[in-house]
């Protein structure tokens, strides 16, 4: 039996069981072991908005929308709203590393629509936020990325 359904069985920690789901589902997604059906995200989804603690909130978003990102083409939209829904939580809850990370993905979204402006924005303002927490070895990788969009 593996952690998880120990977990589900024992009803333990449910939010955190769901933002564990999302994470495996986005990992094997972007891994190619398996593709992601609509069935299984709407399950996840529907577990997400009945999350009651606040990390969970900004993870489960910030998965959701790394998901739909990529996911294919068609689902630019639900992969913004995820996105700014996780950049308001983090934003409330003042978690500057996630809410860092959050402004990556955004980057993410916005190089993928071709707007490259809005990219460097988003990761201009990660940059902030990583020094901001003293994240300095994320400050680096992300300056990478940024002079690498120039």
């Amino acid at each position: 039996m593996n952690r998880i359904s120990i977990l589900e069985d024992a009803r333990i920690f449910p939010s955190w069981v769901n933002v564990i789901k999302l994470f495996l589902a986005k990992a094997k997604m972007l891994n190619h072991e398996s593709d992601i059906d609509s069935n299984e995200l709407t399950t996840l989804i529907t577990a997400h908005e009945n999350n009651r603690l606040a990390i969970c909130e900004s993870w489960g978003s910030w998965c959701i929308g790394e998901i739909f990102l990529n996911i294919d083409d068609q689902h630019m939209a639900e992969a913004e709203a995820w996105i700014k829904r996780a950049i308001e939580a983090n934003t409330k809850y003042h978690t500057t590393w996630e809410l860092a990370h959050d402004h990556t993905l955004y980057a993410d979204w916005f190089r993928k629509k071709g707007d490259i402006q809005g990219a460097k924005e988003q990761l201009t303002r990660a940059i902030d936020l990583f020094r901001e927490c003293g994240a300095d070895g994320w400050v680096t990788r992300t300056e990478k990325v940024l002079a690498a969009l120039s």
